[in-house]
C-alpha cells in the first residue's frame, strides 16, 4: 500500500510539474500570403514542431506579415505572395522574395516582449516551402539551416532574459534551386525544462509499475 501511494505521489508531481512547462505561452503564425484559410494547430505539428500544442490556438497574419501583436519585417521587402492548390494550411500560402531582385533580406521579427514569457527557453520556429525545389535558408546567429520537401521547418532554441527583448533578427535567403523563397508561419514554443522531462519519465515509469502492482 506504501509503495502504491508514493507512486500515486510521483505520477502527481510529475503531471503538475509537465503542466507547469506548457502553461508559458505559445505563439503560432500563420502566414497568409496568398489569402487562403487560417492554419489549424495539427498543421504546425505536420509541419514539424515537435512541442506538445495542447491548448494552442494560431494566429493568422496578413500579406503584410503582421497579427498577433506580432510581425515580421523584410528589409528588402517581399517580391509577393503566393497560394498553391495541394499542402495543408500553413504550407498553402505564404509571401516570398525571389532572385534576381531580392536575393537576400533580413528580417526584424517585432512585438516579442508583450508575447513572450521572461526567463523562458523558446522553441523558434520558421517554416518555408512553396512549390518544386521553393524551400528557404535562414541564418539566426550564424546557425544556417535551410528548409527541404522532408523538413519544411527549421528550428532554434534560444532563452529570453528578465526583460524580453522586443525583436529578433536573422538572415533570409533563397534554398532550393527554384528562384523563390517562401516563408509560410512562424512558432515560439515553449520548451520543457531538464527536470520537467525528467520527471515526465519518472512519471511514466510509475504509472507502469502501479498497473503491474
Amino acid at each position: 500500500m506504501k509503495t502504491i501511494k508514493k507512486l500515486h505521489t510521483l505520477t502527481g508531481i510529475a503531471a503538475f510539474m509537465v503542466v507547469a512547462a506548457q502553461g508559458a505561452t505559445t505563439f503560432l503564425g500563420d502566414i497568409n500570403g496568398g489569402s487562403g484559410p487560417t492554419a489549424t494547430v495539427a498543421d504546425f505539428t505536420a509541419m514539424g514542431v515537435l512541442e506538445d500544442l495542447t491548448g494552442a490556438t494560431v494566429v493568422g497574419m496578413n500579406t503584410s506579415v503582421s497579427g498577433g501583436g506580432v510581425s515580421i519585417a523584410s528589409s528588402n521587402g517581399y517580391s509577393g505572395n503566393y497560394q498553391q492548390a495541394t499542402g495543408n494550411n500553413l504550407e498553402r500560402d505564404y509571401v516570398h522574395i525571389r532572385k534576381p531582385g531580392i536575393a537576400s533580406s533580413t528580417l526584424t521579427i517585432s512585438g516579442l516582449t508583450a508575447t513572450l514569457d521572461a526567463s523562458t527557453t523558446y522553441a523558434f520556429y520558421l517554416f518555408g516551402v512553396g512549390g518544386a525545389n521553393e524551400f528557404s535558408t535562414f541564418d539566426f546567429g550564424g546557425d544556417i539551416k535551410t528548409t527541404t520537401a522532408l523538413d519544411p521547418s527549421v528550428r532554434y532554441e534560444f532563452t529570453t532574459g528578465a526583460t524580453v527583448a522586443d525583436t529578433l533578427i536573422l538572415d533570409w535567403t533563397q534554398g532550393g534551386t527554384a528562384d523563390f523563397a517562401p516563408m509560410n508561419g512562424i512558432a515560439f514554443v515553449a520548451v520543457p525544462e531538464p527536470s520537467s522531462a525528467a520527471l515526465l519519465g519518472l512519471g511514466g515509469i510509475a504509472l507502469i509499475l502501479r498497473r503491474r502492482k
